[in-house]
């Protein structure tokens, strides 16, 4: 999947990977057993289920998240797991977390003029 165009920043401060809502709901579409559960606080899935990837377009600079990143972490004791990507909800832009810093190699220049370089890094 490619995400529709949105504002974003990269952070290395959270966790996961914040997305318009519709664009995380466009993904979890995907998956047959993804739901997004208020009680978990967000979206769900079989932890068995394989994860589709997804491309963010940074410019011109095409950025693929691998599904097994997605992934995040099993909740509670069953076989249920919480989603690497989830919506932005009331943020004007998305948050590109950890759940994306795992996928590139990211290079942050400071100064008068900064800018942010990134490549795909093996998984």
């Amino acid at each position: 999947m490619q995400a529709a165009p949105h504002l974003a920043i990269a952070d290395t401060g959270t966790t996961l990977l914040l997305l318009p809502g519709d664009v995380a709901r466009g993904y979890y579409a995907q998956v047959p057993s993804a739901q997004n559960s208020t009680q978990a606080g967000g979206f769900v899935f079989d932890c068995a289920e394989v994860l589709p990837d997804i491309t963010l377009a940074i410019g011109d600079y095409m950025s693929v998240v691998p599904g097994e990143l997605i992934n995040f972490a099993p909740i509670g004791t069953g076989n249920l797991c919480y989603g690497g990507i989830q919506s932005q909800a009331n943020l004007p832009f998305a948050i590109y977390g950890d759940v994306w810093f795992k996928s590139q190699f990211v290079v942050f220049q400071g100064g008068p003029q900064p800018r942010l370089g990134f490549a795909p890094k093996p998984v």
